[in-house]
């Protein structure tokens, strides 16, 4: 008996989040079609109201490679003073963990 009532409480509080996502649902469809009629909706004459743009400049920068590797370089070089610096605790944890 109580089984059936869990399972009618969790059936119940399914449908009303069913029909609460539902309502949210139609109000920002609602939404979506009142602002498109509003601005005149989608007809031709609007998609041919701007002219067409065409960019000259390259859409991405072109790399500066030798500012790459030096910073490849520094990064190398404080990862291994990093190893460096820690290699005397790293291979006292191996001998513990043997």
């Amino acid at each position: 008996m109580a089984a059936r009532q869990h399972k009618a409480g969790k059936s119940h509080t399914r449908m009303i989040a069913t029909s609460f996502a539902a309502g949210v649902g139609a109000m920002a469809l609602t939404g979506l079609i009142y602002s498109v009629a509003a601005a005149g909706g989608m007809g031709l004459p609007a998609a041919h109201a701007a002219p067409l743009q065409v960019a000259t400049a390259p859409a991405v920068a072109p790399l500066d490679m030798a500012a790459v590797h030096a910073q490849l370089a520094d990064v190398n070089s404080s990862l291994a003073a990093a190893h460096a610096a820690t290699d005397g605790t790293v291979s006292r944890l191996e001998q513990i963990a043997e």
